[in-house]
């Protein structure tokens, strides 16, 4: 459990905090080398951007990307049925995890709430992992210019932040 909170959180570091002066689009070995000096720059680690080597594009993740109904639906709509029913279970999680959440926070300076809330809504808290690479995935959608947030991720993080 605690490896998942951490691959994760490091994944959603690595692809949020030195994206945002990245251009997207274009040549995908340009903006991977682009993304790399950025990230390097910013104080990611070495072993961290090894994450990156042999990267390519997925162009199933686009595709499924661009077919998620949840983005023609009204926030009731979504909130109806996948927030409500996580917000028990992502307060016990909270208990659970309160003291990686804190080294977390410590670390990388993202809130353990916004972890929860990330984990529980793109996994269900580990029931639905998927069979994409992570790393592989966020690299394609941030390639893509199209996922406002991976544009310029630091928005999604403000909430909460220092």
């Amino acid at each position: 459990m605690t490896k998942l909170i951490l691959g994760f959180t490091a994944a959603f570091i690595l692809f949020a905090a030195p994206a945002v002066a990245a251009p997207c689009g274009g040549d995908f070995e340009t903006w991977l080398a682009s993304f790399r000096r950025e990230a390097a720059q910013q104080g990611i680690s070495p072993r961290a951007l090894a994450a990156l080597d042999g990267v390519t594009p997925n162009p199933q993740v686009i595709s499924l990307d661009r077919r998620q109904s949840v983005f023609h639906q009204s926030f009731e709509q979504f909130s109806g049925h996948r927030i409500a029913e996580r917000l028990a279970k992502g307060q016990r999680m909270m208990l659970t995890h309160a003291s990686l959440l804190q080294r977390i926070e410590a670390r990388f300076g993202v809130p353990g709430s916004i972890v929860i809330a990330i984990w529980g809504l793109e996994t269900d808290f580990g029931v639905a992992i998927g069979n994409q690479s992570a790393v592989r995935a966020l690299a394609t959608l941030a390639h893509d210019c199209r996922r406002t947030l991976l544009q310029k991720p630091r928005l999604c993080c403000q909430i909460g932040m220092r």
